[in-house]
């Protein structure tokens, strides 16, 4: 006979309504048809909550109720520190109906406060149409094959090999791709440029040569910080710009000196960005050659800081 040891949680008192309430949030974060509507409307209750109480939303309550990682809990807290503003709170009831993507409430939340309104029109129109729409099923199947051919037959070259590093044997690796790639498709049949890349910016595309291993790793990452798959060249942008922010960031390169790239990858990067790489790398060229400055190491620099989390989101 196999005995099992487990641990219960026992209240001597009759415990509030918001610890039941978090209290089921964490059982059911288990759950794989947990949505993200319902950890979003458990998140907003919390926050009126703790407002109530004059405490903060903290990122290690997101972590421990909701399962999220310490980055994805510090995406969550932009929507916590906005959720007051009419356009965040508008579009943050969409996302529990159903009718918008997580992604767009993210970069709404992340959008200065003026810029917003010009934001919310251009998914929603003048009056957030979008929130009416009836939500429609897809349906469901066993075939994973069947929808791997229909994501990598309309996904763009920038974007195929992300989704073709997916475990698509996985159901739940599948569902989560096939979810990305319904954003994607949306934000492309609208024409949306991915927030943080200027509209009138000259865009070029730059191809650095990365390990495979850590091309591999980046899809995860990106959709952990809260990004989808169409914006894996605003997420590199963010974090080059963050990196030259910094003075001294050429120590980052003595890393990249015992990297043997033996693979690439094709991101969009702003003319003027491209430039001040250029500039940068000609300038740590000259001050101390052996650092082998050039485009691609200073972008794979970059990349991996942020991957170890030495980031702060440029302004």
């Amino acid at each position: 006979m196999h005995v099992e040891r487990i641990t219960v949680k026992v209240f001597l008192r009759k415990p509030q309504a918001q610890t039941v309430e978090r209290l089921g949030i964490i059982d059911n974060v288990q759950r794989d048809d947990l949505s993200i509507g319902d950890k979003l409307r458990w998140l907003i209750k919390f926050s009126a909550h703790q407002e109530e109480k004059g405490r903060a939303v903290r990122w290690r309550d997101l972590v421990d109720t909701l399962g999220l990682s310490r980055s994805q809990a510090y995406e969550w807290m932009n929507v916590v520190q906005t959720r007051n503003d009419e356009y965040v709170r508008q579009v943050i009831q969409f996302v529990i109906e159903g009718n918008a993507s997580f992604a767009r409430l993210l970069e709404l939340a992340k959008a200065d406060s003026h810029q917003r309104a010009h934001q919310f029109r251009l998914w929603f129109g003048e009056r957030g149409g979008r929130g009416n729409t009836a939500k429609v099923s897809l349906g469901h199947t066993t075939n994973l094959n069947a929808l791997k051919s229909l994501v990598l037959a309309n996904v763009d070259d920038d974007h195929l090999e992300e989704f073709k590093a997916l475990n698509w044997d996985d159901p739940k690796s599948v569902k989560k791709a096939f979810a990305t790639f319904l954003d994607y498709w949306i934000e492309k049949m609208a024409d949306v440029r991915p927030q943080g890349i200027k509209a009138n910016a000259s865009i070029r595309k730059v191809t650095v040569k990365l390990p495979a291993a850590l091309k591999l790793s980046l899809p995860a990452k990106i959709l952990a910080d809260g990004y989808n798959m169409r914006q894996k060249s605003k997420w590199v942008v963010e974090a080059i710009q963050s990196l030259l922010a910094k003075n001294g960031w050429e120590g980052a390169l003595l890393s990249e000196l015992v990297v043997k790239p033996n693979s690439q990858d094709v991101f969009s990067i702003p003319d003027d960005l491209v430039a001040k790489i250029n500039m940068e790398a000609h300038r740590v060229a000259l001050q101390n050659p052996s650092l082998n400055a050039n485009q691609s190491t200073i972008i794979r620099a970059a990349i991996n800081r942020r991957l170890l989390g030495f980031f702060q989101k440029p302004e």
